[in-house]
């Protein structure tokens, strides 16, 4: 409801409300006072996409199960309301996948900090075990991530998440196939060159 107070109906009614006030100064307030404060909204032309119910309005309730109930400032189409709340979810959308991810690395990070923490027993030692367990750490969320987003997305476009799958299956066997190579050992005198 829009209330409209000219400045003279605003000083008229904060007189009136000092006057059942316990004091006579609005200015000074004592312990045990109510603040109350009245403000204007400026006149403007909004689109509302809602059901009207009333003088008011509710969410709308579409065949899909979703509600829409969405106010835009300005006088714009249907088309472009439905547009920018689109484009806002799909921002929203991969805000929240970077955030599991981010959450996700510091989860797997986490769980291999006593590896770190063992190699700490000789210093340089410990910051390359710091440094590797990282990377493996990376490697995991952001296989692990691709795995999670892609299974939601085999519903609704299967290549993408198919593709998105196969992705974090490669990261994978490329992972554990650097793990499993065994280091070339040389025999004692003998040095390799590298260019």
């Amino acid at each position: 409801m829009f209330l409209g107070l000219s400045l003279v109906n605003f000083k008229k009614r904060k007189r009136e409300m000092s006057k059942r006030r316990k004091f006579d100064d609005p200015d000074s307030p004592a312990i045990g006072d109510l603040r109350i404060w009245f403000s204007t909204t400026p006149n403007t032309d909004v689109s509302v996409m809602a059901k009207q119910f009333g003088e008011t309005f509710e969410p709308y309730a579409t065949h899909s199960g979703t509600e829409l109930n969405m106010l835009t400032l300005g006088v714009v189409s249907p088309e472009a309301m439905i547009a920018r709340a689109e484009a806002d979810n799909a921002n929203l959308t991969w805000i929240l996948r970077a955030a599991g991810v981010i959450l996700m690395f510091f989860g797997v990070l986490m769980g291999l900090k006593p590896l770190a923490v063992l190699g700490d027993v000789i210093p340089l030692f410990g910051s390359i075990v710091a440094f590797g367990t990282a990377l493996v750490a990376a490697a995991i969320a952001i296989s692990l991530s691709l795995i999670t987003i892609a299974t939601a997305w085999i519903v609704y476009r299967p290549l993408l998440g198919i593709g998105l799958i196969a992705v974090a299956v490669a990261l994978i066997v490329v992972l554990v196939a650097r793990s499993k190579r065994q280091p070339e050992v040389l025999a004692p005198g003998v040095f390799e060159v590298v260019d």
